[in-house]
């Protein structure tokens, strides 16, 4: 189980991988040049002298073998150990003693196979049979130990322990997949747990589901497996990426697929510099005021979540994120975290960004800075350090041209900083605990 473990936990870092293996090798197929290292990710320049088709391609591209990625786990798990229901059985898993269903002689392990002459569809059609006649014995036809018997049992009587009910646990029987079965469930799942979560997220707290599991709760996973890789870990790694990385890759992508168009001017003077400034890197700075940019999203994502009456939607973060940080580059010149602790992002000839170029920024950073919600954004942040300290640049601003400013942090910024990263973490926190 310990190399499975470390197997699944390098599953992150291998979608991220795939995501720009394909990115590049697009790309390269589609005859888009200029593009850059470690990456093989296309300047923005050439990027946007493509025709709309190639970029469409290209930005296609990532996306889609991450889920190819995400779905090629789920078959894998479900060919190991998944397992799938056997329709008209519902196996007994225990009958209290003094129930009426231990007085009727029924056993742990018994398999119903009839209800008042009827085919179970589901282990709830016992507890309807008993809800619809209480005032009769319910006919359970049962197979024990590959014999079938015949047993009538009565609900309790009201107002003892077992009023209303027979008093027995039920619950599925499993047979392992078959696999075609394996493959289908295993395709459509990371279709199905996305659709799943929006649901939970957006749902009110009084209908919120004690367990999401999505589709993953119509499959039983054996508590040992042949293999050093368990079918559940592979199943819900899958699951993780379909839910986390794949969105964001989607929407960081789309992101940078809106670029070139035509550039409104805006004079320098109305998205100045620091009077101070240096353009000698400060990657503490700078991920001191994106951490800043990202509580503050949280905050408000929480606070709206809270005045709707829902779960604060983490799933829909990059898709906030990525337009909020575009629109405040392109209009202000700065986001709240950047303008504490002036840092300012402008191009090439000192203007603001246009709000395509933010936005392929952003979209960069995303995937390249914080390596798409996976596993990788433990790496990618020590790539893009070394980037910054040896090339003065981040890739993301290499991409693009852009240069990046910083002014003067004196004590007093530096402490509202602080204080202002332990509060809203605290609300932050607080908020998304909320019941």
């Amino acid at each position: 189980m310990g190399v499975g473990l470390v197997v699944i936990a390098v599953g992150g870092l291998l979608a991220f991988v795939l995501f720009v293996v394909a990115r590049a090798l697009a790309a390269s197929a589609l005859r888009i040049g200029d593009r850059s290292r470690p990456f093989g990710e296309p300047a923005l320049a050439s990027f946007a002298a493509a025709g709309w088709g190639r970029r469409i391609l290209v930005t296609l591209a990532g996306p889609l073998t991450v889920y190819g990625f995400a779905t090629a786990l789920c078959v894998m798990g479900m060919l190991v150990e998944g397992k799938a229901q056997i329709p008209g059985v519902i196996l007994i898993d225990g009958a209290p003693p003094g129930s009426p269903a231990e007085q009727a002689g029924l056993r742990r392990n018994d398999r119903i196979v009839g209800i008042d002459g009827a085919v179970p569809q589901s282990y709830g059609d016992v507890g309807a049979a008993v809800r619809a006649h209480p005032d009769r014995p319910v006919d359970l036809e049962i197979e024990r130990a590959g014999k079938r018997m015949r047993v009538a049992v009565q609900a309790g009587a009201a107002g003892t322990r077992f009023a209303g009910k027979i008093g027995v646990t039920l619950m599925p029987e499993f047979r392992p997949m078959r696999s075609d079965e394996a493959a289908r469930s295993g395709l459509a799942m990371p279709i199905e747990v996305w659709a799943d979560t929006i649901e939970q997220a957006l749902a009110p707290p009084e209908r919120t589901k004690a367990d999401l599991r999505g589709p993953i709760g119509i499959v039983e996973a054996t508590k040992h497996t042949a293999g050093l890789i368990s079918g559940r870990m592979l199943t819900g790694k899958g699951m993780k990426l379909s839910t986390d990385t794949v969105p964001t890759v989607l929407l960081a992508s789309l992101a940078m697929l809106l670029v070139g168009g035509r550039r409104r001017e805006t004079p320098p003077t109305t998205a100045p510099v620091p009077a101070d400034a240096s353009a000698a890197p400060r990657p503490v700075v700078r991920l001191v005021a994106r951490t800043l940019d990202s509580l503050v999203l949280l905050l408000v994502a929480g606070v709206g979540a809270e005045a709707m009456g829902t779960g604060v939607p983490l799933l829909v973060m990059p898709l906030l994120l990525i337009p909020f940080e575009a629109l405040l580059l392109s209009t202000w010149g700065y986001t709240p975290g950047k303008w504490l602790l002036r840092v300012a992002v402008r191009d090439a000839d000192g203007r603001r960004l246009s709000f395509r170029e933010a936005l392929h920024r952003t979209g960069a950073v995303t995937v390249f800075g914080v390596g798409g919600a996976s596993e990788a954004g433990l790496i990618t942040p020590i790539v893009s350090y070394r980037h910054l300290k040896r090339d003065g640049a981040t890739y993301w601003d290499k991409l693009g041209n852009f240069r990046v400013w910083h002014g003067r942090v004196g004590a007093v910024r530096t402490v509202v900083a602080a204080v202002a990263i332990g509060a809203l973490s605290t609300i932050a926190v607080a908020v998304a605990l909320r019941p």
